[in-house]
């Protein structure tokens, strides 16, 4: 594949467009945990959850497909 829009682009330019690209996201540098206990007496939380914490304080995925 050619991508002529990117010939003039520096490695350094690219990585800074990357980590802007990254910051915007909302899991962006984040560090992801896998929970593996959780006592939940009802029932309603799903069999798999992931913690993911960054700058932007602490977030719970449940839904691992989006």
């Amino acid at each position: 594949m050619d991508f002529p829009f990117q010939e003039n682009v520096t490695k350094d330019d690219a990585r800074q467009q990357f980590l802007h690209i990254i910051r915007t996201l909302p899991y962006g540098f984040s560090v992801f945990f896998n929970v593996r206990k959780i006592d939940d007496p009802i029932g309603l939380l799903p069999g798999r959850i992931i913690l993911a914490i960054n700058k932007r304080g602490v977030r719970f995925k449940t839904d691992l497909m989006s």
